[in-house]
């Protein structure tokens, strides 16, 4: 159980990372 939830949070932790990422994106395509 532990580690599927460190594997879990691992994974939500990219997948906010790339949503962060786009959302600044498409705010301020310039930089």
């Amino acid at each position: 159980m532990i580690d599927s939830f460190g594997r879990e949070d691992e994974v939500d932790r990219a997948v906010l990372e790339r949503l962060a990422k786009s959302i600044s994106r498409f705010l301020s395509p310039d930089s």
